[in-house]
């Protein structure tokens, strides 16, 4: 775990865990669950405006089975693209750093986005296509439009997962 920008603690309180993540070192933190189910994540460090947005759940399973039942069972199978990037989009945190209505957040807003050229901090520009969608989602550090913080974590998503994420924003306007 990283963080590029202040001091966040990972915290999962039914395993009493906790392990902070400074700017400019790795940490990381192992666990081997006892108990199956699904336990809330936090960030126990005061780290600014939207901390009280940063928490996810765990979830733990008893067995790899059980777990590509679990996610084929999520509802994404059936979704057209579209509803399954904004449905990502809702879940997954991106609304806390992206609007949709061209308000300025932490991140660049998502109103006209597709198409659009951005100005990079390195002052190079970039054109929002598939590509670039793509490498800002898995390498978030590689393009940094100007303007805006280095702050955006990887996302891990599936193939058709980062395709519903395009296709939404294809569609945002």
């Amino acid at each position: 775990m990283s963080s590029p920008d202040v001091i966040h603690s990972l915290h999962i309180p039914a395993f009493r865990m906790k392990q902070d993540v400074v700017p400019g070192r790795y940490t990381t933190m192992f666990l081997t669950p006892v108990l199956t189910g699904e336990f809330p994540i936090y960030c126990a460090e005061f780290c600014g405006t939207n901390h009280s947005k940063m928490r996810s759940t765990l979830v733990v399973h008893r067995s790899r089975r059980e777990f590509d039942d679990w996610r084929a069972g999520r509802g994404d199978v059936s979704l057209p693209l579209p509803e399954l990037g904004s449905k990502i989009f809702r879940t997954r945190s991106c609304v806390d750093c992206h609007s949709l209505d061209g308000k300025r957040l932490i991140g660049p807003t998502f109103k006209g986005i597709w198409g659009r050229r951005e100005t990079l901090t390195n002052g190079s520009t970039v054109t929002v296509d598939e590509n670039y969608v793509r490498e800002s989602i898995l390498n978030p550090r590689a393009k940094i439009v100007r303007g805006f913080p280095a702050s955006m974590p990887p996302v891990v998503l599936d193939d058709r997962e980062m395709r519903g994420i395009i296709e939404f924003l294809k569609g945002v306007r």
